[in-house]
């Protein structure tokens, strides 16, 4: 199933966080799970496109990442489906 994960940076310092952030962020596209993954030009918002069996495992993935584990962003998930 696909899902649209939206993230929105909180203000929380992220410079600690970040070289655990990549690492996590790669391993997660290596799973298969992170499919595409943007940014906004401004660093707003983040955009990705994401495959997991359930709503839940989606959320339990992306709960794993450092920014989400401290604070760093906030984020969305919404089921999409290819239109």
């Amino acid at each position: 199933m696909k899902f649209f994960v939206v993230a929105k940076p909180t203000g929380a310092d992220r410079t600690p966080h970040q070289a655990a952030e990549t690492r996590a962020v790669r391993e997660l596209r290596d799973r298969g799970i992170i499919e595409q993954l943007f940014v906004r030009l401004d660093g707003s918002l983040s955009y990705t496109v994401v495959e997991a069996e359930t709503e839940q495992v989606a959320r339990a993935a992306f709960e794993e990442l450092p920014f989400i584990r401290h604070g760093v962003l906030e984020i969305e998930i919404f089921p999409v489906r290819v239109a």
